[in-house]
C-alpha cells in the first residue's frame, strides 16, 4: 500500500505541531540506586552530568562522571522516565583494598622479648660458695674463693655483652620491620593509583566504543522505520529504537510519545508518514486527558505487536479510529 504524504496528516495535527507540548524538550529522569551506589542529584535531564559513586567496606570507592543519554551506559539503564543505576556486579566494577596498618606486635618483637628475659636470667644467677671441711687449709679455701669471684665477675661481663647485642638486633629488627611496613603501603598506594586510572582510561574507551556503535545503529534504524511501513523488533539494532519497539508492545504510551523518534519534526527526512499520524492522535488524546481512549490504544498497541511486528498502515487506521469523537465513530 502507498505510504502517505506528510501533508496528508489531518489538520489537528498540523495545530499540535504549530503549538508543540511542553515536553518536546529534554525530557527529565528520575534516578534509583542500589545499596552501595550513590549519585550526587535525585533528577537528571538527559545531556546533562551525573556523577555515579560505588562503594564498598574495607575498599576504595570508585566514581565515574558520565553523561545522561535516553539509550543509557553500561553503568545505567532507561526506563521510560526512570534511570536505574546498576549495581557494581552488573557494572563489573573493580575495587581496590585499602592500605591496612597491623597493629598486633611481629613475631621477631616477641623473639627479641624472650631473649633479653633469657639474659636477664643469667644475671640474676648467683654461684653458691663452696662448702668447707674443717680440715682444709687456707690457701685452698682462698683459691676457692677467687675462682668464685672470678665466675661471678665473668657472667655479669658476659650478661652486660649478651644485653647490649640484643639491643641492637632489637633496634635493627624494629627498624626493618618499619620500613617493610612503609614500603608496602607506599606500594599498595602506587598500585591503587594505578589501578585506578588503567581502570578509569579502560572505561572511557569501552564507553566511547558503545557510544560509537550505537550511533551507528541508530543512523541504520533511522532508515529502516523510514522506508518501511511493516516494523519488525529483530530488524532493530539500536538500543533507542528497541526501547521504542518495546513501549508499542507494552502499552506504554508515554515511552512512546518521549522516544526521539516520536518527537521528529513535521517535514524531517526520517520521519514516517503513517508514525506521525500515530503521534498526531495519541498527542491529541493527550491534551484532551482521555484516559478512556488512551487505555483503548494501548491495548490496540499490545494486540498489533503480539508477533513482533507491526503494520503501520492498519495500526494507523486502528488510532485515527479511536480519537475520533464518540459520535463520529462507526
Amino acid at each position: 500500500m502507498e505510504q502517505p504524504t506528510i501533508d496528508s496528516a489531518p489538520n489537528n495535527a498540523q495545530t499540535n505541531q504549530q503549538n508543540p507540548p511542553n515536553n518536546a524538550g529534554r525530557p527529565s529522569y528520575t534516578v534509583s540506586t542500589p545499596d552501595g551506589v550513590e549519585v550526587d542529584k535525585p533528577n537528571v535531564v538527559e545531556g546533562t552530568a551525573m556523577l555515579i559513586t560505588y562503594s564498598r567496606t574495607g575498599f576504595s570507592p570508585v566514581s565515574y562522571k558520565v553523561t545522561v543519554k535516553s539509550i543509557g551506559s553500561r553503568l545505567y539503564v532507561v526506563n521510560g522516565d526512570t534511570i536505574r543505576v546498576k549495581s557494581a556486579e552488573e557494572a563489573g566494577i573493580t575495587f581496590t583494598r585499602k592500605a591496612g596498618q597491623d597493629s598486633s606486635q611481629p613475631l621477631n618483637m616477641v623473639i627479641v622479648e624472650n631473649k633479653r628475659a633469657a639474659a636477664t636470667d643469667n644475671r640474676n644467677v648467683s654461684t653458691p660458695p663452696p662448702t668447707l671441711s674443717g680440715s682444709g687449709d687456707s690457701n685452698a679455701w682462698l683459691k676457692m674463693l677467687v675462682c668464685a669471684l672470678a665466675g661471678l665477675i665473668v657472667g655479669f661481663l658476659l650478661a652486660n655483652l649478651l644485653h647490649s647485642g640484643n639491643d641492637e638486633e632489637d633496634d635493627e629488627e624494629t627498624t626493618v620491620t618499619t620500613s617493610s611496613r612503609m614500603t608496602k603501603v607506599e606500594n599498595e598506594d602506587e598500585n591503587d593509583y594505578e589501578d585506578k586510572y588503567e581502570n578509569e582510561d579502560e572505561n572511557d574507551y569501552e564507553n566511547e566504543a558503545y557510544l560509537q556503535q550505537q550511533q551507528s545503529f541508530e543512523q541504520e534504524d533511522l532508515m529502516y522505520l523510514k522506508q518501511n511501513d511493516v516494523w519488525r523488533m529483530d530488524e532493530l539494532k539500536s538500543e533507542k529504537y528497541k526501547a521504542l519497539f518495546s513501549a508499542m508492545t507494552r502499552g506504554n504510551i508515554t515511552g512512546l510519545l518521549d522516544n526521539d523518534y516520536s518527537l521528529l519534526p513535521r517535514g524531517d527526512n526520517n520521519l514516517n508518514g503513517y508514525w506521525y499520524q500515530i503521534v498526531s492522535s495519541l498527542q491529541k488524546l493527550q491534551d484532551e486527558e482521555n484516559y478512556d481512549a488512551l487505555e483503548e490504544c494501548a491495548n490496540t498497541f499490545m494486540n498489533m505487536t503480539q508477533d513482533g511486528s507491526c503494520k503501520l498502515f492498519d495500526l494507523t487506521d486502528a488510532i485515527k479510529g479511536i480519537a475520533l469523537p464518540p459520535a463520529q465513530r462507526n
